[in-house]
């Protein structure tokens, strides 16, 4: 994880000088093309507010006092009312960075969020912090109405893939999955006429993506056929060799390297109980040694 940038690091000096989301800009900007062009929303639009939460290092980290996590990444989004179908969204990067002098920042959200639907008969729902006199006449000015409403946020809390990680662009990664995974979902739903709860979508989608994977390191040609001899010479006859001892019950790790985990393993050799952490990682598969009789030379 580490090691996955966005962008190119040479140039970003320079860029993150007019953008301060020129990190992951690019990939943002592409997957809103994609929510857009696969889908024709119904009537019913509404703006809403998403606090990514995160406490990184970061210049436009948000506080919001109401919010269950009351730090993070706030973004502005435009979901379909029905579906929760996220149709386009950009990041708050502070007063400074948004909003013209000539507007408020209500007005310029919803005008921003709505500019790929306008004039087309949508109407657009939000709560009284969007809501001015002055954005309902140029909305209806533009074929769009607006009546005064939070989804998205919460359908992104209850089940996301979201890592630890100390960078900001990661986080927002992690939201854009959990986006695409609400957004396919509502398709899979609207192209087949079936009904599939999310979560066992979300399991299906990520064992296809495991297959293709395993499919895509392992290809089933002539030359590698999957037989029982070949998939045990690739694993190194893991079948055949030991594993580690199981006890009757978890007891605390007497190897005492890993602040005295408790675990139902032993080690082959000495017989002392030892937490995943402390047996061999290299050797845990296949030897089931613990550290200590690892360092001393022993092997099965």
């Amino acid at each position: 994880m580490k090691y996955i940038r966005f962008d190119d690091k040479s140039d970003r000096t320079q860029r993150v000088k007019t953008d301060k989301f020129c990190m992951i800009r690019k990939l943002w900007t592409k997957f809103i093309e994609n929510f857009q062009a696969c889908y024709n929303p119904s009537q019913h639009l509404t703006v809403d507010e998403q606090l990514l939460p995160s406490k990184n290092r970061c210049s436009f980290i948000q506080y919001m006092p109401n919010k269950p996590d009351k730090f993070g990444i706030k973004s502005w989004m435009l979901p379909e009312v029905e579906s929760k179908y996220t149709l386009n969204g950009f990041p708050y990067l502070g007063k400074d960075c948004d909003s013209p002098n000539n507007k408020l920042q209500g007005e310029y959200v919803v005008e921003t969020l709505i500019e790929p639907y306008k004039n087309k008969g949508y109407c657009v729902s939000c709560d009284n912090y969007f809501t001015t006199l002055r954005l309902a006449e140029n909305l209806l000015k533009q074929k769009t109405t607006l009546v005064g409403v939070d989804s998205v946020d919460y359908m992104t809390r209850l089940y996301s893939v979201k890592c630890k990680t100390r960078r900001w662009p990661l986080q927002v990664f992690f939201n854009i999955l959990n986006l695409a995974g609400i957004n396919s979902w509502v398709l899979f739903k609207k192209c087949n006429n079936y009904t599939l709860s999310r979560r066992f979508f979300l399991i299906g989608h990520a064992e296809e993506i495991l297959k293709f994977i395993n499919e895509s390191r392992n290809p089933i040609t002539p030359t590698t056929p999957l037989t029982p001899s070949a998939s045990r010479k690739r694993l190194g006859s893991v079948e055949n060799s030991p594993t580690p001892k199981r006890t009757d019950s978890r007891k605390k790790c007497q190897i005492r390297s890993s602040n005295e985990n408790k675990s139902s393993f032993s080690c082959n050799f000495c017989t002392r109980v030892a937490c995943k952490s402390c047996l061999e990682e290299k050797e845990i598969i296949q030897k089931a040694i613990c550290k200590c009789c690892f360092q001393e030379g022993k092997r099965i």
